[in-house]
């Protein structure tokens, strides 16, 4: 048997990582570790995966790999005769409830084969885009449904990021997706009874697990590149909106747009606003429209505040195709989240928006 130690050149990720010469860890959702393989008849992933849902792809077939805590070697057969590409994908969100525990921080150790060798992958993407929300963009509760929302004792076998709508429009792209999200976290104020920092915190950390040990600083390099950020967040903020005001909320996102520049001094940033049919949680057409009147005066105050379109700050309505219903029990999943379904018509709606303030082809 020969190991190859995370650090390996032929091992890529794509997204946030701590990576040292003996371990990689991460913990944000949709990160994915890819790698190929010739001569070999079986190999081992070695990793603590902590209490997460991974999508497996070994030679374009998918299957889903459930772990429990502890350092395991998860081993798959392989074809010695055919060049085999595999990709090891985080389903799940840093934090998500369980029974009987958290997800937790994966530490990925390595890959040992039996035989043969590890090649690097397939060339990066040309592009990246980095998605930056809450639930909506961790892709909540996508694989359940509203009937199950009352039964379902444990959220993350119903969550799959990569049928978001970041996942389904970096796609389109032909892009590399990192998505930076956490459910109930907020802009600034998180939603009532998540009693951690809001993203405005939490944005620079490679690891939300460490946010000291991992916390990234203005020309240090720390984060990965991407060549554009795409912000859907501030719906957990608004529920707290009209008791705590507009002031405040304006002043923080402004404070924390101005960060999130100095951290990534060249990227466009576009910023999303749900039309008044398309927020999630909300139950009624009448909520979402407050909503959506609520955030469009606010973001728009935000973004003339930082003098936006001047530095590359957009902010854009999102009208999905189709019109995502809220009558319509195949567009939402648990707990009033966007099912696939959902996703995947908020994407359509992102992806010319992504065109227009880029120029890419899609």
């Amino acid at each position: 048997m020969v190991f190859f130690p995370a650090s390996d050149k032929a091992i890529r990720y794509c997204g946030r990582v701590a990576l040292s010469s003996e371990e990689c860890r991460f913990d944000w959702p949709g990160v994915e570790v890819r790698f190929s393989v010739t001569g070999a008849t079986q190999v081992h992933i070695h990793m603590d995966g902590a209490r997460n849902y991974f999508n497996l792809v070994v030679a374009g077939k998918s299957s889903v790999l459930v772990t429990e805590p502890g350092n395991t070697r998860y081993p798959i057969d392989l074809d010695p005769n055919q060049q085999t590409t595999m990709h090891l994908y985080k389903r799940t969100e840093a934090i998500a409830g369980y029974p009987d525990g958290r997800t937790g921080c994966v530490i990925f150790k390595g890959i040992e084969l039996d035989a043969g060798r590890l090649i690097a992958d397939e060339a990066p993407a040309r592009r990246v885009i980095e998605v930056v929300g809450d639930s909506d963009t961790a892709a909540f509760g996508n694989l359940g449904s509203r009937a199950e929302s009352k039964t379902a004792v444990s959220r993350p076998p119903f969550q799959d990021v990569s049928q978001s709508w970041g996942a389904f429009t970096a796609q389109a792209f032909g892009a590399d997706c990192h998505n930076i999200s956490f459910s109930g976290m907020g802009a600034v104020w998180n939603a009532p009874g998540l009693d951690r920092p809001a993203m405005n915190e939490h944005y620079k950390q490679l690891l939300v697990s460490s946010p000291e040990q991992w916390a990234a600083k203005p020309n240090d390099n720390t984060l990965p590149h991407v060549d554009l950020v795409i912000l859907y967040i501030g719906g957990n903020d608004w529920w707290t909106l009209t008791d705590r005001g507009d002031n405040d909320f304006i002043e923080g996102y402004v404070r924390f747009l101005r960060e999130l520049r100095a951290l990534r001094p060249a990227q466009p940033f576009l910023i999303l606003l749900a039309d008044e049919a398309s927020g999630s949680c909300l139950v009624t057409r009448d909520r979402q429209r407050l909503f959506s009147d609520d955030m469009k005066r606010v973001l728009g105050e935000i973004v003339r505040a930082v003098d936006g379109e001047q530095h590359s700050i957009y902010l854009r309505e999102v009208v999905p195709e189709p019109a995502i219903d809220v009558e319509d029990d195949a567009d939402w999943g648990l707990a009033e989240h966007w099912s696939v379904q959902g996703n995947r018509k908020w994407a359509n709606g992102v992806i010319p928006l992504v065109a227009e303030v880029t120029g890419w082809p899609c």
